[in-house]
């Protein structure tokens, strides 16, 4: 396409281009076909006769003879493309027993409506709606015109242009049309996909996070993940600027990606419909997790000899070995009541999905386990809380060279925010034992985590007054939870994650400023992690899994702070002692 990259052709792809001479060598760029055909003012009649020829109308409108049939080339019998096999309306099609034309309707056009857009032959009205109509039949003229297509009844899917289709669309696309599909089928599963199989990704958590959905990679950041990304545009065939793959998003990385993103037809929004708590919303020059995709199925397998990889990994960490050493790891992950929105029942259940699907861990409910159950998970009938979830897995851990066996307690707060007072006290219990604790929820002004309605303070772990006099009238007369919570000299992690939560660390500092038995402050034994900016209630809990995805992955500080910053799509990120 003229002034484009062209999207290189996967290995064992036919070339179908065709064998027809022009001023410039190919055919036209697709948009300008369409923008030609846009502007032509014919009626549909005539329009069915721009490649077939016709015998009426203005005369000299159509200069190819009528029904030209290319000898050297046959229809498929059968399809081949992963977006296509096994529908019931394509399969007839490029059998030769059936065409799609006008008014036709169904998943097989919505399939081809997507391929047609993801190709570049827009729809921009109805988009892939399901029904045949008059940019349907734009958008296929313009795409048969462009392939050189010969011997078809133009707008019409047949078995030819149906094959042609099914070569030319990429496979990788596959997958994240059945994601869009949930426009209409908002009951079924998230089928986008979330896992890398290129090697040269595999096994790096930031680029795992973001190829499940989870944020964004953006100007700014540095570290490997970036000359990974900038090594795979490189290799295909994209300038990432004057300082080549150096690890450090910069404006020639960002013009690369918006490069790639034009060649390879990254739509620039998600369809319409599609609620769920991974954005899709594609920002130009961003790497989110459909241009993740494509980067993941179209560079070579093979990456480049001269990584950098190992040191830009280096860096101070959170002590792996002291969280990880004697094979347990148990962590709270606490979400907080929301007044508004209740967005706290939407995060227990993304939560629950994403920490069993994505992220590996079986669920047990203690209200409905048996205690054979219970027990094949690893957990102690009798003593689970009914309140919590439990969520265990076993991972091997690099810093110790051995298993470790996580366990991971939902604590969500109640929809109608009941029990707040129970929550807050698992809470504190939390804070005491558990080796991570990280808390998703409303920061209420400076004055605490909560777990039950603004109006009542009985589940607020009120840590001393906040920058707002209306909330501090609030919590007046509460019991501070903070002077009570029984801190010890054990090395643990806490992610405080809400609206300017480093105003916390006004009321934690003094109180870790105090010595353990050791002889040594408290604060030299944990570290916590906060948020310095208003964040979005609901995309809270995207900076909490991005967090607990990197603390199981063993990444350093900088990679812990990039990765929730990513999955915020916002610096928000603030550590006191992991710097």
């Amino acid at each position: 396409m003229r002034g484009q990259q062209r999207r290189p052709r996967p290995s064992g792809e036919a070339d179908l281009s065709p064998s027809v001479d022009t001023d410039k060598g190919s055919f036209p760029d697709n948009s300008l076909v369409t923008e030609q055909l846009a502007q032509t003012p014919v009626t549909e009649q005539e329009s069915l006769g721009l490649l077939s020829g016709y015998d009426g109308g203005p005369p000299g409108r159509c200069d190819l003879p009528a029904r030209i049939v290319d000898p050297n080339t046959a229809p498929p019998t059968r399809l081949s493309n992963r977006r296509f096999t096994g529908d019931s309306q394509l399969e007839p099609v490029v059998a030769g027993v059936a065409t799609l034309s006008r008014g036709a309707n169904g998943t097989g056009v919505r399939k081809i409506q997507a391929a047609l857009e993801d190709l570049g032959y827009p729809l921009p009205e109805y988009h892939a709606d399901a029904g045949y109509g008059s940019e349907t039949i734009t958008a296929l003229t313009a795409f048969q015109r462009a392939e050189g297509l010969v011997g078809i009844t133009p707008g019409v899917l047949d078995a030819l242009t149906l094959g042609r289709l099914d070569q030319r669309t990429p496979q990788a696309a596959a997958t994240l049309y059945a994601w869009r599909e949930q426009e209409t089928d908002t009951d079924g599963p998230d089928q986008r996909p979330t896992a890398l199989t290129n090697g040269r990704f595999t096994g790096d958590p930031m680029l795992q996070m973001v190829m499940a959905g989870y944020g964004a990679l953006r100007p700014g950041t540095k570290g490997p993940y970036i000359w990974k990304i900038q090594a795979a545009l490189r290799d295909l065939g994209f300038d990432v600027g004057s300082h080549g793959a150096d690890g450090d998003y910069g404006s020639g990385t960002a013009a690369a990606v918006k490069a790639f993103q034009d060649a390879y037809n990254v739509p620039s929004e998600p369809a319409s419909g599609t609620a769920t708590l991974t954005d899709a919303a594609t920002e130009r020059g961003t790497v989110n997790g459909v241009t993740m995709a494509l980067l993941d199925a179209y560079a070579p397998a093979q990456a480049p000899a001269d990584s950098p990889a190992a040191e830009l990994s280096q860096g101070h960490a959170p002590d792996y070995a002291a969280l990880f050493g004697d094979g347990d790891f148990e962590v709270t992950l606490a979400i907080g009541y929301d007044d508004n929105s209740m967005a706290h029942r939407r995060k227990k259940d993304q939560a629950t999905a994403t920490l069993t699907t994505m992220m590996g861990f079986s669920m047990t409910d203690p209200r409905t386990a048996s205690n054979s159950e219970i027990t094949d998970a690893g957990l102690t009938p009798g003593a689970l809380d009914r309140e919590i979830l439990y969520f265990t897995k076993t991972i091997h851990s690099v810093t110790t060279g051995a298993p470790v066996d996580v366990t991971v307690k939902l604590l969500a707060a109640e929809h109608n925010g009941r029990d707040g007072a129970r929550r807050r006290d698992l809470f504190r219990e939390a804070l005491e034992e558990d080796d991570a604790v990280l808390y998703t929820g409303h920061a209420r002004a400076g004055t605490g985590p909560d777990f039950d309605a603004h109006a009542s303070s009985a589940g607020n772990y009120v840590m001393g007054d906040g920058y707002n006099a209306h909330y501090n009238e609030e919590i007046d007369g509460a019991e501070n939870q903070l002077a009570q919570t029984d801190f010890d000299e054990r090395y643990q992690i806490y992610q405080l994650w809400g609206c300017t939560t480093e105003n916390y660390w006004q009321h934690v500092q003094p109180r870790l400023q105090e010595r353990g038995e050791d002889g040594q402050r408290l604060e030299s034994h944990k570290d916590i992690v906060t948020t310095n900016a208003s964040i979005p209630t609901a995309r809270g809990l995207f900076g909490t899994l991005a967090f607990l995805h990197g603390l199981l992955s063993e990444v350093n500080s900088q990679t812990l702070s990039d990765m929730t910053d990513t999955a915020m799509r916002q610096d928000v990120t603030i550590s006191h002692g992991m710097n």
